[in-house]
């Protein structure tokens, strides 16, 4: 953000997160309004299913239909097998950090399952003390309340990843910079219209042209199911 806010000086930023990409957004948004934190430069925000609760969504029961859970599946190993390709490539920079000192590399990469993968970089790597640990300090719904920069949150109620009872509503309702938009259907990051044309972007882009305009803060609340 700092890089971007440099090489454009003069540039107006918004941020955009969808699934883990928007909890990665709004964590780092909390933590930059929290008290004695440094302001981001991100004027306005849209968050599109966000899984709030990381470590309630790894350690709830999934009872998925046979075709998702097979999906769910592939989509986790494909996920190993990428990142391990990236630290073969990457491996002298992990060697030369003097963190890492003492880590077998080799361990790492000889890991397929991909709870022991994470647990390793979250212990190993991201020196938290459990992969636990990591999901409930890396899990933007705890730091709702700090979160002071215009928000537009779009969650569907029928999603197969975060469950309806999994989004903090009463955070989001006391917070007057985040505002809700729940739809009947979506799925994940799905929102598509009867053209099967996807119409969260326009949403999005129109939410934050709004928080853009001169004298907007994007406060109003906005919760609605459609």
């Amino acid at each position: 953000v700092k890089h971007v806010q440099k090489t454009n000086k003069h540039a107006k930023l918004v941020g955009i997160g969808a699934s883990m990409g928007s909890n990665i957004l709004v964590k780092y948004l909390c933590d930059t309004d929290s008290q004695g934190s440094e302001k981001t430069p991100i004027q306005a925000a849209v968050s599109i299913s966000n899984p709030f609760n990381l470590y309630e969504l790894m350690n709830r029961e999934m009872n998925w239909p046979f075709n998702l859970s097979y999906f769910r599946n592939m989509f986790e190993d494909r996920f190993v097998q990428w990142f391990k390709r990236r630290l073969r490539k990457f491996s002298h920079l992990f060697h030369a950090d003097p963190d890492n000192v003492g880590y077998d590399l080799d361990e790492w990469l000889e890991t397929d399952n991909i709870e022991d993968f994470c647990e390793f970089a979250a212990e190993k790597v991201f020196k938290y003390e459990s992969f636990e640990q990591y999901l409930q300090l890396g899990s933007c719904g705890n730091y709702i309340d700090t979160l002071s920069t215009p928000c537009l949150f779009v969650n569907a109620l029928d999603d197969p990843v975060v469950p309806k009872s999994i989004i903090p509503h009463e955070k989001l309702k006391r917070n007057k910079f985040a505002n809700v938009l729940y739809t009947e259907s979506g799925g994940h990051i799905a929102f598509l219209d009867k053209s099967m044309r996807c119409w969260f972007m326009p949403v999005a882009k129109a939410f934050l042209e709004t928080c853009l305009e001169k004298d907007s803060n994007c406060t109003a609340k906005d919760e609605s199911s459609s």
